[in-house]
């Protein structure tokens, strides 16, 4: 089973419209293509926080903790990463130092 939030940028209606166009999409394709996974992705990023969304240190904090307990925490449903390592070594060279 596969689960995705449901957040506060998920429009009932944009959502159905998508659904209706990866299943338009599917019909399509020459290869077979896993609509579940490609629902919960689309969804997945549909709902997620944009950048300059404003969140309090308990929602950051409790973010970071669902993150973690993911199993691909390192990057989103697209591939990107979620987050970089920064060293001190990267600090001292990018200040010069």
């Amino acid at each position: 089973m596969i689960s995705v939030p449901w957040g506060q940028h998920t429009n009932p209606k944009d959502v159905f419209k998508e659904l209706l166009d990866l299943v338009r999409q599917a019909k399509t394709e020459a290869k077979p293509l896993d609509i579940n996974e490609k629902a919960a992705v689309m969804l997945a990023c549909k709902s997620a926080l944009k950048a300059g969304d404003p969140l309090t240190a308990q929602e950051m904090s409790r973010l970071l903790v669902q993150l973690d307990a993911t199993a691909h925490p390192d990057r989103c449903p697209h591939g990107r990463p979620t987050y970089i390592k920064i060293t001190g070594r990267d600090l001292a060279r990018w200040f010069h130092r």
